[in-house]
């Protein structure tokens, strides 16, 4: 009797969209090293690429440039990790290009968390259930990074900035006459957000960050440390 042929776990990998920074999963078993595909995107449906980048910086060590933000996010890491808690919700500030996305993934990892993605616009456009979509499928010290969070407005930033406070979460339960109002508690997580300027963020949300951190893109961090 021939042997059934071995099939090999499927490797998945992530890249981020060109255009709204949404993170993308895919299958990378089949990818060549320097293979690039072109697929739509999930989160804005424009056409953007995925690739594998071995290259991507996994430890701040690894990370180009910005050493004295680095500096500052691998001690509240460590103080986090000492106390046994999540991080303080983080916000960075930088251009396209300075690195906030790979910044992120290297907190994650360094918490040894889970780390989701979404982008403000995402949550924004989600009329019937806001934030309420994103943050009921966390666990108990993910970290939660939102691209572009400055698109968060309105009663859907209400529910965030709510949620980033005390880990609750007012949702409505059943429909027309029945529908009530509920109090969940949420697990205590960490949001990272970005944004190319703080101001364009309400005062109301900013204040929910307890770290805030400014990122100068320089030429050399620009080029080296890729994503978003």
């Amino acid at each position: 009797m021939s042997e059934r042929p071995i099939e090999s776990s499927p490797h998945f990998a992530t890249c981020h969209c060109e255009h709204c920074g949404g993170g993308i999963e895919f299958n990378a078993s089949d990818f060549a090293k320097d293979e690039i595909r072109a697929v739509e995107c999930p989160h804005c449906h424009k056409q953007t690429e995925i690739c594998i980048d071995p290259s991507t910086p996994k430890e701040f060590s690894d990370f180009i440039g910005q050493n004295k933000v680095k500096e500052r996010l691998e001690l509240a890491v460590a103080a986090a990790r000492s106390r046994g808690e999540s991080l303080d919700h983080i916000l960075l500030i930088g251009k396209v290009g300075s690195g906030k996305t790979t910044l992120a993934k290297i907190i994650a990892k360094a918490m040894g968390a889970n780390l989701k993605f979404t982008t403000g616009e995402a949550i924004e456009t989600i009329h019937f259930a806001g934030p309420a979509g994103t943050l009921v499928n966390l666990e108990e010290g993910d970290v939660l990074f939102i691209n572009e969070i400055q698109n968060v407005r309105g009663v859907a930033e209400e529910e965030l900035c709510h949620a980033m406070e005390d880990f609750k979460l007012n949702a409505i339960i059943d429909q027309g006459e029945n529908a009530h109002n509920v109090r969940l508690n949420l697990p205590r997580f960490t949001l990272i957000g970005s944004t190319t300027t703080k101001e364009r963020l309400t005062q109301n949300l900013l204040s929910r960050f307890q770290i805030i951190e400014s990122m100068e893109a320089d030429r050399k961090s620009t080029r080296l440390n890729s994503s978003h």
